[in-house]
């Protein structure tokens, strides 16, 4: 009996071990899969996205496609449309974010069509293509989850169940 004793003493450790690393094993690729699958629950939006009001200007040409829409002459803008206009045309866009900076005469659709958020402008003897859109953007805090939080989290999955594996094959052996 005593010899029995000794065996079970000295087998005891390894079977803990063997528990430990196999229980360590699980909680590492448990752990390493949910961090690799962080796409499915990252970002989390925080607060609400802000939106921005894009105005495109470029020159009207052979390939401006003919959508049946009037050209509008630049006298008939109201001043601040012609403003926007001008400052658009010199820099080809031009964003706002305050809602009050939009003009009222001009739509800002989030996907534009040729029925809405087109405009053909005639100034100064020439035509030109006047898009208008708004694009909803989500912030700081969503582009650093984005850019670290995110590849971050992946990384330290992989790393996980890579040392989960390694766990499983140690408690295996």
């Amino acid at each position: 009996m005593a010899r029995s004793d000794a065996d079970s003493s000295r087998e005891s450790p390894q079977g803990s071990d063997r528990g430990r690393h196999a229980a360590l094993a699980i909680v590492c690729l448990a752990v390493g899969v949910g961090l690799m699958a962080n796409p499915l629950y990252l970002p989390v939006a925080v607060g609400q996205p802000t939106a921005e009001y894009v105005h495109t200007v470029q020159p009207a040409d052979a390939s401006t496609p003919d959508y049946g829409t009037e050209p509008i002459a630049y006298e008939q803008l109201p001043p601040d449309a012609q403003e926007l206009f001008e400052q658009t045309r010199e820099s080809r866009e031009l964003s706002v974010a305050d809602p009050d900076d939009r003009i009222d005469r001009f739509a800002y659709p989030d996907d534009p069509s040729p029925n809405d958020g087109f405009y053909l402008i005639e100034y100064d003897g020439e035509t030109y293509e006047l898009w208008t859109r708004t694009i909803e953007s989500d912030g700081a805090v969503v582009l650093l989850q984005r850019l670290v939080v995110q590849p971050a989290a992946f990384l330290l999955g992989f790393f996980a169940v890579f040392a989960g594996g390694l766990l499983a094959r140690r408690a295996a052996s």
